[in-house]
């Protein structure tokens, strides 16, 4: 009879733990936003990183270099277009130099960074997406077709973004959603009700 720890096999990663940087190698002193929204306030891509902070007069992000960590600037140049609070941040998967923002003053914006990074304040977008009625809360990029762009309301509207074409495709309110990675034919979402939907993703000829 066989002994129970044969039974299995045992995991290559069970007692494996994360070790946490040096400070020479954290970023210090990012005024990171207060905002209640249930996101996660930052964007990271091979190159960058962008942080949602906290700013009177509007909002505003940092995009950092992740190769230049340490103590932050109080001054640090920001992106800062939006005259509302940012509430999501992305960067664009087929680009590294371009992410987009969504705010409470109902506009989604993509900007293009420079290659070397911030270095003096950005409040011109290469892009500014309106269509919605309220506070734009989510959005997300399409991981396998460049420059489209989901982005969902608290006013129970989605749009699905083609650059700056937009296009409503469902009158509901969600909280997140993913792209299905392979085609990205589908997204799946969850709303306030508890319940996961599938809505399919793909523009008709007349749209395109």
């Amino acid at each position: 009879m066989s002994s129970y720890g044969t039974k299995y096999r045992s995991s290559k990663f069970r007692h494996v733990f994360g070790k946490a940087a040096t400070k020479e190698n954290c970023f210090d002193g990012v005024p990171i936003t207060r905002s209640v929204q249930d996101n996660s306030f930052c964007a990271i891509n091979p190159r960058f990183l962008a942080v949602i902070t906290e700013c009177a007069g509007g909002g505003a992000f940092l995009v950092l270099s992740v190769h230049h960590t340490g103590k932050v600037d109080p001054q640090q140049p920001r992106v800062s277009g939006h005259r509302g609070n940012v509430l999501d941040i992305k960067w664009n998967p087929f680009n590294d130099c371009c992410i987009a923002s969504c705010s409470e003053d109902a506009t989604v914006k993509v900007w293009e960074i420079p290659p070397h990074g911030v270095y003096k304040n950005i409040t011109v977008p290469w892009k500014e997406l309106q269509g919605h009625s309220r506070r734009v809360g989510l959005i997300e990029w399409h991981p396998t077709a460049n420059n489209i762009l989901f982005s969902t309301v608290l006013c129970f509207n989605t749009f699905l973004i083609l650059v700056c074409v937009c296009r409503m495709i469902c009158p509901r309110l969600y909280w997140k959603t993913t792209w299905t990675v392979r085609r990205g034919s589908f997204f799946l979402s969850t709303t306030p009700t508890h319940t996961c939907s599938t809505l399919l993703g793909r523009w008709d000829s007349e749209t395109c």
